[in-house]
């Protein structure tokens, strides 16, 4: 039996509203299909929410009010490639 994987790419965005280009964080990790993709995403989203709480209720800036989060699952290729060296090998 052969089993075929479709790997989603989970793309997790942070920025502050105030100046999103200055702020702008991203991460990446790879995962095995789409559904475990979007778990991981939403757990990602609920401990950066956690953090961001945590720390507005020390400290009540509006910057930290400010604060968002998205993420995103990307089929990722499926296709593996064989390297050819430009110069062959002796």
């Amino acid at each position: 039996m052969i089993e075929i994987f479709a790997p989603y790419l989970l793309i997790v965005m942070s920025w502050n509203d105030l100046d999103p280009s200055a702020t702008m964080q991203t991460s990446q990790a790879l995962y095995i299909d789409e559904k475990t993709c979007i778990v991981a995403g939403e757990e990602r989203l609920g401990l950066i929410e956690e953090d961001r709480v945590e720390r507005l209720g020390k400290f009540q800036v509006d910057q930290i009010r400010t604060e968002n989060s998205k993420f995103f699952c990307v089929r990722h290729q499926t296709e593996i490639q064989k390297h050819h060296p430009l110069i062959a090998e002796d």
